[in-house]
């Protein structure tokens, strides 16, 4: 998948600093599939989990939505490439 594609639309956008976030508080269910799990993925209530570690330290975390929000308008960053 693409990285930081955290609801598996094949985007990344400010949607999915908001499904990250989501997942970081505990309102959606972390999941380790896009399509081909045991049941079909729901961007509704579900997270990708393998991309919610935008940033690739180990951890999700505030920093993750945050770097993904700075690379969808635009601010430079090595991370957003």
């Amino acid at each position: 998948g693409m990285k930081g594609d955290a609801n598996c639309d094949g985007r990344l956008d400010t949607l999915d600093a908001v499904v990250i976030s989501q997942y970081i508080v505990g309102t959606r269910t972390g999941v380790d599939f896009c399509a081909g799990g045991p049941q079909p993925f729901d961007p509704a209530t579900m997270a990708y989990v393998p991309e919610t570690d935008f940033n690739r330290d180990g951890i999700t975390n505030v920093f993750d939505p945050v770097q993904v929000s700075r690379c969808f308008v635009g601010l430079p960053s090595p991370i957003c490439e």
